[in-house]
Order: structure tokens, then C-alpha cells, then sequence
């Protein structure tokens, strides 16, 4: 059995450490046998060494320990302090963080002659300063007369209480002759605090019967003074402190309006996390404000309409607003916040100007709404803090973040703007990129797909065609009416992957008929959601086996045999092959792609054109190099799709893969070749008609071609006009 090791005793430990009226006291212990004598004592920073054996006074105890307590005229907290013993060598102890004023207080109740003697030893401008500070922390009577005060002046404290580094003061103040001629707030020593006041209803000291007062100093103990004719009072504020006072301070919120609990919270906390009762205080404060504000004698609308939570802290705001704040805050219930109005972008809203019309006001501003990202400044729940002059802070619940699938949210970011938004690259830069691609990246992983072969595929398939399906299947029987006659086409591999859940079951009832009917052998894939071409195709290609991987829309159709077998050939004979691709024509015989180019749009984006499309085709000729080819019908090595990684899942549903796909590989040496002697016909678009909203299909086509522009920008800039 090992023999349990001894941990050695710890060389000391400091109990108190705090700055106060410009002045450091620390008090602790050291572990020394009897022999031991301190020599020097220090205190000491990432920059600078304080002596401090004068300032240091050391009693020895029982039990092998020695009692030192500390007082410098020093305004900063140490790092270390490091005392040197006569035999045992030197002591190093990490000072711990402040303690606040309520325990150096206790300190000076314990200790205070041991604290006094010290001081007195100490040289007279040191000695002077550390007197002061004392003299600041000792107790004081409850009120202070100087001279006689006006008897019907009468002011009731209800609750003192510390919470970490901040005091909150409830109480109410009578005045009915109206006496008070002043109020301060003021630090342990008198002098007065810049802090404010937070007040309700009335005030303090502004007339007769002020009410009821809340007041929150940055300190843990303090004063309270007032001036009445010609008395006046010093108070000193007897602060609670320990388990109890959270709950006492959330039964305080529970009475008060929102606005005030929620000023209170804010103020106490200081962005630090709140105890959990007060946790539980600032969501039920934050449930009871207004959902927008409609303050018409200010001339201050505003409102929240969407607020998506983002994947890795972030909230997307709509909204409109009407007026001019000095400021628009988002605020979390533990105290965090950022400002959000400067960083918002403005955009027209027709429906707000109309609905203020009827309303019979009138917008100052051209552009109501706005649209932003805002970094989540904490735990939710969120609102806005909103500074209305003279009125003070208002304050607006956001709406709960909805519980939906991410692919819902990215729809009502990208319908929530005009594609021809004059800030558009601004737009897609600073606030709906980031939020979309954030929510896209967060969505959860794919389940494992079902499989369902259909037939005996072959033992070694030439190719595998992966063909994806969304919004129809019908187009699987008009493929197979072609392919069944082609003999090459026998000994390849057909996939065809389903992208959408609503034509699943409609699909394998036909994949069967049709494979049983045409006796081609397919196999059914299904990833069990929509998530885009890219997803689909790199499932199909997951599955394959073929050395060479076809993808194929599903409208793509070709009128005779043999046209696989071209395309594999040239891919073995044109030089460092990274695609190739085929000619494709309208259903009219007119031309649909060629080969693609990439032109920069207004705003930066760079958008893919099929040149001479629609027009006459021209006729086929030889191979032709290309930049970037449509992935309608794209032939690669299985093992050369693998090294790319495939196409990228980054973009949402299907726009731009392609491109992507051929920049990617041209990044590695490899060449894209356009086949003209080989052509298909493309229907174009048949199943992704199917997603219906023209707004959601335009916001997709520019957050892909952002997406895409931002990633390749440096290459296609290189790469010069077309």
C-alpha cells in the first residue's frame, strides 16, 4: 500500500485586504517558528515594489503563528506582498480580492487600538493621511445634530442594504412645511457622492412632502446628509448585509414599477451577475413592461417586431422607430449591456409611414426601420433602455425569441429587407450575414438517411449519376425513360437523393414502380430534411462507388444514348481535369449554359451569368476552358470530389456550390473544361419554383452570392474584368 503523501502547511494567508480614502490595510497571518523575526515586508505590483516594514506590525501567537496587520497610504490593491524571515527565508502571499467597507469596519472594531498604534509610529504626512481614513471608518451616532432642526421635518430609512459593492437606500421623507433646502449622498468621511438619485414619485428635497426616495451609492457603506434652515444632519447609513438582503431587496422590486425595479437592478449590479432571487425579480420586472413604446407627447415611437436569437450569443433585431433618443440600450437580466443604436441600419418602412398618417402624425425621419445585429449582452430575458430627455430612461420588453427550426428564422431575417437596399453590402456585412450564417452553421447534425435500393445496382459501377429531388419526383420517370436505352447507363450507378420530406413517401412508391417497370436498378436516399442541393449531393456521392461521380439535376434530360460515355472520355484525355461539363439548351432549343462567368454587381456581390443565354445555339465545337461551370451536369473523379471536400454546405438550399466547387479546385491546379460536343437539355429551375415566395428566393440568391463573393473576392479580383 503507497503511503498517503503529506501536503506541507501553508506558509500564511491574508484575511482582509481593502483601499479606502486613499489607503491600504491588509491583516493576516504567517506560519514562523519562535526564532523567527520579519526583517522587511512588501507589497508588490506588475510594475512597481512598496515597501512596508514601517507600515507592518507583527504579534506572535500560539500554535507556531504570527499576527501582522498592515496600513499604507497606498490607493491601489497588490499583487503579492513578500515578507523576509530571519532563518526561515522568505514568504510570498497572493493578496486575495478587495473586501468591501463593511468588513474593514469590522476590522476596526476588533483591532482598532493595534490599527491606531501603528498609525502613530508611522512618519507625520503618512501618519496625518491613515488617521483620516480611520477616523472615516469608525462608527458614528445615528444622527449628528449640529444645531436645532425643525421638528416637522421627519425622514423614516425602511431598508440599508449592501449588495456587493453597492448600497441601496429605501426611505421616505415627510416635509409638509417644506424645510429641506438640501440632500447629499456622501462617502464614509462627508464628502459629498456625484452619484445620482434614482427617486419616486416626487424627489427629495424639491418642496414640501418629497415621498418616498431609492438611492444606490457605489460603495458599501456611506452617508446620508440634510439641510433644514439652518440645522444640519449627518447620518450614517447602517447597511445589512448577508443571505437575507436579496430577498428582502426582490420583495421591494416585487411592489415597484417596473421601470423603477428594473433602474434599481440596473444600478446595483453594475454588470456583475445578480444573486439568484434577484435573477428572478429582474425576469418578472422585465415580463411587465410595455411590448413597444407610444409616447405621442414625446414624439417617440418605438417598436420591436422580430427579435432571433443567434447561435454563439447574438440577437437580430427588427423594428421602426420614430423620434429622436439620445440613446437606445439592449439590456439582459444580469446587468450587461450595449449600446445598439449607432450600430443599427436604417431602412424605409412604407407600412409605418402610412400607419402614422392615419394616425395624424408625422415622421421626421425617411426611414423608420431598422435592422441589426446586437451582440447578446447576457442571459435573457432582453429589453431596451431608451433615454428620453427630461423623461428619463423608458424601457420596452423584445418579443421571446421563437421556437423554430433555424432554416424558419434565416426565412425572416432574409424577407426582412428590399433586395435593392441602397446599404446593401453594409446590410449583408455587418448584420444579416453574420446572423444567417450563424444560424445555418448552428443547425443540428443531419440524422443517419434511409436507404432503399430498388433492383440489383452493378458490381462495379462505370459512374455513379447523383441526382437530388426537391418539390418533385415526377422527374424521376422522365429520366429513366431516357436512360433505359442507353447501354452505358446500365453500368453505372443511379442515386437519387430526397431533399424534402413532403415528396418522400411519394418518391418510393414511384422509385419502385418505375425501377420494376424500366428494370433499371436505383437506389433511394433520404437524409430526412431539407438541407439544400449540397447537403444532397455530397450524401449521394457519401454512397457512391463509382471512380467518377456525375451530378445531375433532375431536369436535366438527354434526347439520345451515349452522352455519358463522352463526357467520361474527355475527362481522361483533357489535361489536369478538375470538371467537365456539357452544352445544355431550353426545351426550345435555345441555349441555357455554355460555360459561366462571374460579374461584380452594385454592392459588391459577384453574381454567376450564363452567357448567350436564351439565345440561339450556336453549335458545338471543341473542348473549352472555363472558369466556372453550372452544376446542373458536372462530372469529377469520386476521388478528387473527395480532396475538395465536396460542395460546400455553407450555402443555404442551392446557389453557387457550383463556383464554389471550380474556384476551389482551380486553387489547386486543376482546369474546368465546358464539353460542347455533348448536350443535354435543362428545364431550368422546374422543382425550385416549388419554394414559391419570390422575396425568400431573392434574399437566398444574395445572402449565397455574399456568402460566395466574400470567400473568393481576393481570386475573382486577381482574376480582373470578365
Amino acid at each position: 500500500m503507497a503511503a498517503r503523501r503529506r501536503e506541507a502547511p501553508a506558509p500564511g494567508g491574508i484575511d482582509l485586504a481593502c483601499v479606502a480614502a486613499g489607503c491600504l490595510f491588509l491583516s493576516g497571518w504567517l506560519r514562523a517558528a519562535p526564532e523567527d523575526v520579519v526583517l522587511a515586508a512588501s507589497a508588490e505590483g506588475e510594475d512597481y515594489v512598496l515597501p512596508l516594514t514601517g507600515a507592518c506590525r507583527v504579534a506572535r501567537e500560539t500554535g507556531g503563528r504570527a499576527r501582522f496587520l498592515i496600513a499604507a497610504v497606498f490607493d491601489a490593491l497588490p499583487a503579492r506582498l513578500y515578507f523576509r524571515l530571519l532563518d526561515a527565508g522568505a514568504v510570498c502571499l497572493a493578496v486575495p480580492p478587495a473586501a468591501n467597507i463593511m468588513a474593514l469596519r469590522g476590522l476596526v472594531a476588533a483591532q482598532g487600538e493595534a490599527l491606531r498604534a501603528l498609525i502613530e509610529a508611522q512618519p507625520g504626512a503618512a501618519r496625518r493621511r491613515l488617521r483620516a481614513a480611520l477616523d472615516s471608518l469608525a462608527p458614528r451616532p445615528a444622527v449628528e445634530r449640529i444645531e436645532a432642526i425643525d421638528p416637522a421635518l421627519r425622514l423614516e430609512i425602511t431598508l440599508c442594504a449592501v449588495l456587493g459593492e453597492r448600497l441601496l437606500l429605501l426611505g421616505d421623507l415627510a416635509d409638509p412645511a417644506g424645510a429641506l433646502r438640501g440632500a447629499d449622498l456622501c462617502d464614509p468621511a462627508g464628502v459629498p457622492l456625484p452619484a445620482g438619485w434614482i427617486v419616486q414619485p416626487e424627489g427629495l428635497g424639491e418642496g414640501p412632502s418629497a415621498g418616498a426616495f431609492i438611492a444606490v451609492l457605489p460603495m458599501a457603506a456611506g452617508m446620508l446628509r440634510l439641510a433644514s434652515g439652518s440645522a444640519l444632519w449627518h447620518l450614517p447609513l447602517r447597511a445589512e448585509a448577508g443571505g437575507e438582503v436579496p430577498r428582502r431587496i426582490a420583495a421591494f422590486l416585487a411592489a415597484a414599477d417596473a421601470d423603477t425595479g428594473l433602474a434599481v437592478l440596473e444600478a446595483l449590479s453594475d454588470g456583475a451577475a445578480a444573486p439568484p432571487p434577484l435573477r428572478h425579480a429582474w425576469a418578472a420586472l422585465i415580463a411587465r413592461l410595455p411590448a413597444a413604446l407610444d409616447r405621442a407627447d414625446l414624439g417617440l415611437h418605438l417598436c420591436i417586431d422580430a427579435a432571433i436569437g443567434i447561435p454563439g450569443g447574438g440577437l437580430f433585431l427588427r423594428g421602426w422607430m420614430a423620434g429622436a433618443p439620445g440613446g437606445v440600450t439592449l439590456r439582459a437580466a444580469d446587468g450587461a449591456c450595449t449600446p445598439i443604436a449607432a450600430s443599427w441600419l436604417r431602412q424605409p418602412r412604407a407600412d409605418v409611414a402610412q400607419a402614422m398618417r392615419l394616425a395624424g402624425e408625422s415622421l421626421a425621419e425617411g426611414e423608420p426601420g431598422f435592422l441589426c445585429l446586437a451582440a447578446s449582452p447576457g442571459a435573457g430575458p432582453h429589453y431596451l433602455a431608451v433615454s428620453a430627455g427630461a423623461a428619463g430612461v423608458l424601457r420596452l420588453r423584445l418579443p421571446a425569441p421563437p421556437c423554430e427550426p433555424p432554416l424558419a428564422s434565416i426565412r425572416t431575417i432574409l424577407t426582412s429587407f428590399a433586395p435593392d437596399h441602397r446599404g446593401l453590402g453594409a446590410l449583408l456585412d455587418r448584420h444579416v450575414g453574420p446572423a444567417v450564417a450563424a444560424l445555418w452553421a448552428g443547425r443540428p447534425p443531419a440524422p443517419p438517411p434511409l436507404l432503399e435500393w430498388h433492383g440489383t445496382p452493378p458490381a462495379r459501377p462505370l459512374a455513379s449519376l447523383i441526382v437530388p429531388l426537391y418539390g418533385r419526383c415526377d422527374f424521376i420517370e422522365h429520366q429513366l425513360a431516357q436512360f433505359v436505352d442507353d447501354a452505358e447507363l446500365r453500368r453505372c450507378e443511379l442515386i437519387y437523393v430526397v431533399d424534402d420530406p413532403d415528396i418522400f413517401d411519394p418518391a418510393r412508391r414511384l422509385a419502385a414502380e418505375l425501377a420494376r417497370f424500366y428494370r433499371l436498378p436505383l437506389l433511394l436516399a433520404y437524409g430526412q430534411r431539407n438541407a439544400g442541393y449540397a447537403a444532397a449531393c455530397n450524401l449521394g456521392a457519401g454512397l457512391a462507388r463509382g471512380t467518377h461521380l456525375l451530378l445531375l439535376n433532375s431536369d436535366v434530360l438527354p434526347d439520345r444514348p451515349g452522352w455519358l460515355g463522352a463526357l467520361l472520355a474527355a475527362y481522361r484525355r483533357l489535361p489536369a481535369p478538375g470538371v467537365v461539363a456539357p452544352r445544355l439548351l431550353f426545351e426550345d432549343g435555345s441555349l441555357q449554359h455554355a460555360g459561366m462567368r462571374l460579374v461584380q454587381q452594385p454592392g459588391g456581390l459577384w453574381a454567376n451569368t450564363h452567357p448567350g443565354k436564351g439565345l440561339p445555339d450556336t453549335g458545338s465545337g471543341s473542348a473549352q476552358e472555363c472558369d466556372v461551370l453550372s452544376g446542373a451536369c458536372l462530372l469529377i473523379a469520386r476521388g478528387l470530389y473527395q480532396q475538395a471536400g465536396g460542395l460546400s454546405e455553407d450555402y443555404i438550399l442551392g446557389d453557387f456550390e457550383d463556383s464554389d466547387l471550380c474556384l476551389a479546385l482551380r486553387r489547386r491546379g486543376r482546369r474546368n473544361w465546358l464539353l460542347p460536343s455533348v448536350v443535354l437539355h435543362h428545364l431550368e429551375r422546374q422543382s425550385q419554383n416549388a419554394i414559391g415566395d419570390t422575396a425568400w428566393r431573392a434574399g437566398l440568391t444574395l445572402y449565397n452570392a455574399w456568402r460566395h463573393s466574400r470567400r473568393w473576392a481576393a481570386d475573382l479580383a486577381a482574376a480582373g474584368p470578365p
